[in-house]
């Protein structure tokens, strides 16, 4: 694992990438990713100090230009259980039976992206306990804000 300067040039490199593949459009929209302030990320960048339970989330977050290696690693640490052993909560099963995990840690970057979108409008509509009159994708689809379905998606990001 890279640490001091090391670590805020690979910080600097995959924001840069980041901010390159059209992900992300600015310094500051990392910021409010990460609840934190401009400052704060070019703290990262300058001292290479970033707070040890930001780092999973760091190489989640970066994982679509920047592979371990990057960091200074061999692999992917168990970032989810890992945090839970860390802070004494109890490890939880795969809660999605028919989605087998490996299949989801097999998918590359911009498909979890994809993937994440939907979850995310699911459990909008979900929460919302949005009106029957529409089909739980019709709703999953507006509370992700994706506007065409995701098949053709995934499909487009194949290409």
């Amino acid at each position: 694992m890279l640490n001091g300067t090391d670590l805020g040039a690979a910080i600097k490199t995959a924001i840069e990438k980041k901010i390159a593949s059209g992900a992300v459009a600015s310094q500051a929209a990392i910021a409010r990713h990460f609840n934190v302030k401009p400052p704060s990320i070019h703290d990262w960048i300058k001292k290479g100090s970033i707070s040890k339970d930001k780092l999973p989330e760091l190489w989640r977050y970066f994982s679509d230009v920047a592979g371990p290696e990057h960091w200074g690693l061999k692999a992917w640490p168990d970032m989810g259980t890992v945090r839970a052993e860390r802070k004494g909560l109890p490890t939880q099963p795969w809660p999605f039976p028919s989605t087998p995990e490996a299949d989801v840690h097999a998918l590359p970057a911009a498909d979890i992206q994809l993937l994440d979108a939907i979850l995310a409008g699911a459990m909008k509509a979900i929460l919302s306990r949005a009106t029957p009159s529409k089909s739980i994708a019709q709703q999953v689809l507006i509370a992700s804000g994706l506007s065409e379905t995701p098949k053709k998606k995934i499909r487009e990001t194949k290409k």
